[in-house]
């Protein structure tokens, strides 16, 4: 009896840009409100390790920190979804 030694087929990783379809906010997410990383991940459409290289580069806002919970400024992350480019161009002029 022969086995299949069949190798899956790789495809290579191409990063994501922000989805432009419109995603609808849960209607408990207020600018006073924050949001865990999950909530983050389906707002944008992009994958976690983004979210966190984007962070990291300046391109998406910061997250705060609360102890070992780690969130994003819901007003921040509706600024960045409104306007993306003018948002990182706010944060530069700021810095």
């Amino acid at each position: 009896m022969r086995t299949s030694t069949a190798q899956p087929k790789v495809t290579a990783f191409r990063p994501s840009a922000p989805s432009t379809k419109p995603v609808p906010m849960p209607p408990d997410v207020g600018a006073a409100s924050f949001m865990r990383l999950p909530a983050v991940v389906a707002a944008t459409g992009v994958s976690k390790g983004t979210v966190w290289n984007w962070s990291r580069k300046g391109k998406f806002p910061q997250p705060v920190r609360f102890g070992a919970i780690t969130a994003w400024r819901s007003a921040d992350v509706l600024a960045w979804l409104s306007d993306p480019n003018a948002w990182q161009a706010a944060q530069s002029v700021e810095s």
